[in-house]
């Protein structure tokens, strides 16, 4: 005989693990795109770094808003560190920030990843444990 009130309290189960799940792969797809952005700035320095004095480049305004200007030089960049305090950086400081950046964000990823799997083998088994109540 099936317990309706156990079914019912172990498909809420089942949908609560199913929300995590859904809110796990947002959080991996929010990393990627992290990932994906601080790969493309650390491959656009040295283009940067290639680019002649008096080159014209684009400067971002704010998404996808760019103003024309004139690079004067492309040696130092700099950089914003918080509270409102902008340093001089060398490209190669600059690339190493970022480096440490991106292995910063492959490990947040990691560990969302092993997390997911987790919530993943919790669903699997709430699943089960379902379809053998109502059998």
């Amino acid at each position: 005989m099936v317990d309706e009130k156990k079914v019912q309290e172990k498909y809420m189960e089942y949908q609560m693990v199913e929300q995590q799940l859904k809110q796990l792969q947002q959080q991996i797809q929010a990393i990627d795109s992290k990932l994906e952005e601080a790969a493309v700035l650390f491959n656009s320095l040295e283009e940067i770094k290639a680019a002649k004095p008096g080159s014209e480049v684009l400067v971002p305004m704010s998404n996808g808003i760019f103003v024309k200007g004139t690079l004067t030089d492309a040696s130092t960049m700099l950089v914003n560190v918080g509270g409102g305090v902008v340093v001089d950086k060398t490209v190669q400081e600059v690339k190493d920030l970022i480096k440490t950046q991106i292995d910063e964000i492959q490990k947040a990823r990691e560990q969302a990843v092993i997390e997911f799997e987790k919530v993943l083998k919790s669903y699997s088994d709430i699943e089960e444990q379902l379809k053998k109540m109502v059998e």
